[in-house]
C-alpha cells in the first residue's frame, strides 16, 4: 500500500487526535491556574520520563529485525519479554525519578508515586507493542488506538471539568484509564507473536545490552528540557511551557505518520539505489507539511493562546515562538533520522542524538536559570537544529545528496510534492 493511501486513511484519526488533544489542553488550562497546570504537567512528565526508555529502545531496531526475517519468532519473543520487564521495572524507576525531580510538587509521594508508576507501566506496554504492530504493518490499528485513548481522555477531563476545584492528583489520575485501555488493545493484537510460556529471557537481556545505550542518549535529548525546567525553575514556568507546547504538538502528530511509514518502506527496500531516493521523497513530503502547518501556527498561535487558554497564559506566547521553531527542526530531524536508521547507518543517527543532547545540556544549564521557560525553549531549538545539521551532513557524505535535493522549495521537488498530494486526494475519494 502506498504512503498516500495509508496517510489518507489515518488522516481522519490524526485530525480527531489533534482536536481532542487541543481541547483537553484548553480545559486543563481553564480548570487550573498556571501553577496547577504545571503541577499536572510535572506528574505526567515524570511518568513519561519513566516510560520513555522502552519506546526508544525497541522501535527502530525491532522493525528492522522483523522486516529482515519475517519468521524470526524468537526475536519477537525477546522484544515482547523486554517490554514486559521494562514495564515491571517502573516499580524501581518511578520512585527514583519522582524523588529527584518532584521536590516542588505538592502532591504527597504516597499518592503521587503510585499513579505515576501505573501510568508509566501502561505507557511502556503501549510503546513496545505499538512498535511490533507497526512492524507487522498495522498502522491503522496503532493510529486508532492513539486516537481512541485521546478521545476517552477528553471525555474524562470534561467530567472532571464540572467538579469544584479538582486537585492536580485527580486530574493526573484521569489519564490512567485511557492509556490502560490502549495497552490492553495493543497486547491483544500482539499476542499472536508469542506464547506467554515461551518468553526468551536470555536473548532479551542480550538485546537490551545492545540498544539501551542508544536509548539513554535519545531519552536525554527528548526529555532534558522539561527535566531541567522542572529542576531549575518553577511549576508556573512549566505551566506556560506545556501550554505553548500543546500548540506545536499537531505538527509532530501530522509528520509522525510519514516518519513511521517512510522508515518501514526504506528498511524494506533491499536496493540502496532505490531506498535513498525514496527517503528523499518522503523527507520533502514531510517538509511540505511542516511548512504549511508552521505558517498557519505562526499566524494564529498568539490569538489562540489568548482566546482559548485565557489571559493568564499570555506569557506563553514568546515561549511558543521558540517551540514552534524547535518543533519544525525536530520534525525534519525525525524524518532524516528514521530513514538513515532504515538504511542501517545507526552510528550517524546516534551521533546526531549525542550532538543534540550535548547542546541541550550546555544551553539548558546556561539559559534556564535566568530565562526560565523561554530559556528551555531556546535550548530545545538549538539542540534540534544541531541534530538536523548533523543528519544533513551525514546524508550528503554517505549518499552524495546535493543540497537542492533536500529542499521542497526546489522547482522540480515542488512539482513532485504536488503530484503526490494529488494522488493522496484521489486515493481518498
Amino acid at each position: 500500500m502506498s504512503i498516500a493511501a495509508i496517510y489518507s486513511r489515518s488522516l481522519i484519526v490524526n485530525i480527531a487526535t489533534v482536536i481532542s488533544g487541543f481541547v483537553t489542553s484548553v480545559l486543563l488550562a481553564r480548570m487550573l491556574d498556571p501553577t496547577g497546570r504545571g503541577e499536572v504537567a510535572a506528574l505526567l512528565f515524570i511518568a513519561s520520563l519513566t516510560s520513555s526508555l522502552a519506546s526508544v529502545a525497541i522501535s527502530p531496531q525491532a522493525i528492522i529485525k522483523y522486516i529482515s526475517d519475517l519468521n524470526n519468532r524468537q526475536f519477537l519473543r525477546s522484544v515482547d519479554t523486554l517490554v514486559l520487564i521494562l514495564s515491571c521495572s517502573t516499580i524501581i524507576i518511578a520512585p527514583i525519578i519522582y524523588i529527584a525531580l518532584g521536590s516542588e510538587i505538592e502532591v504527597s509521594p504516597i499518592l503521587g508515586i503510585p499513579i505515576v508508576l501505573c501510568i508509566a507501566s501502561c505507557q511502556v506496554l503501549n510503546n513496545g507493542f505499538a512498535a511490533i504492530a507497526r512492524a507487522r504493518g498495522q498502522f491503522d490499528f496503532v493510529t486508532l488506538s492513539i486516537g481512541f485513548s485521546s478521545i476517552v481522555y477528553l471525555v474524562l477531563i470534561l467530567l472532571v471539568f464540572h467538579s469544584d476545584q479538582p486537585s492536580a492528583w485527580v486530574v493526573t489520575s484521569v489519564s490512567l484509564p485511557p492509556v490502560f485501555m490502549s495497552a490492553v488493545g495493543l497486547i491483544a493484537i500482539a499476542k499472536g507473536n508469542f506464547r506467554w510460556r515461551q518468553l526468551e529471557i536470555k536473548s532479551c537481556l542480550s538485546y537490551a545490552r545492545q540498544f539501551i545505550p542508544i536509548s539513554l542518549i535519545s531519552l536525554s535529548i527528548s526529555s532534558i528540557d522539561r527535566a531541567l525546567l522542572l529542576d531549575q525553575s518553577t511549576l508556573r514556568e512549566l505551566g506556560f511551557y506545556v501550554v505553548a507546547a500543546s500548540l506545536t504538538a499537531p505538527m509532530l502528530i501530522a509528520v509522525e505518520t510519514i516518519v513511521q511509514i517512510s522508515f518501514v518502506e526504506v528498511a524494506a527496500t533491499r536496493s540502496r539505489t532505490h531506498a535513498v531516493p525514496l527517503a528523499m521523497r518522503r523527507f520533502r513530503l514531510g517538509q511540505a507539511f511542516i511548512i504549511l502547518m508552521g505558517v498557519g501556527l505562526l499566524l494564529l498561535g498568539p490569538a489562540i493562546i489568548t482566546l482559548c487558554f485565557g489571559t493568564d497564559y499570555r506569557e506563553a506566547i514568546p515561549i511558543f515562538w521558540w517551540l514552534l521553531a524547535a518543533t519544525s527542526m525536530k520534525s525534519l530531524s525525525n524524518l532524516l533520522d528514521h530513514s538513515i536508521r532504515g538504511l542501517g547507518q545507526t552510528n550517524w543517527a546516534l551521533g546526531s542524538m549525542v550532538a543534540g543532547a550535548g547542546v541541550m545540556c550546555i544551553m539548558g544549564f546556561a539559559l534556564i536559570p535566568g530565562s526560565g521557560a523561554i530559556g528551555a525553549a531556546q535550548a530545545s531549538f538549538l539542540a534540534a537544529l544541531t541534530s538536523l545539521l548533523v543528519l544533513l551532513v551525514a546524508w550528503r557524505y554517505l549518499f552524495h545528496i546535493r543540497w537542492p535535493e533536500f529542499s521542497v522549495l526546489n522547482h522540480t521537488n515542488a512539482l513532485e510534492i504536488a503530484d503526490a498530494l494529488r494522488r493522496a486526494r484521489s486515493s481518498g475519494k
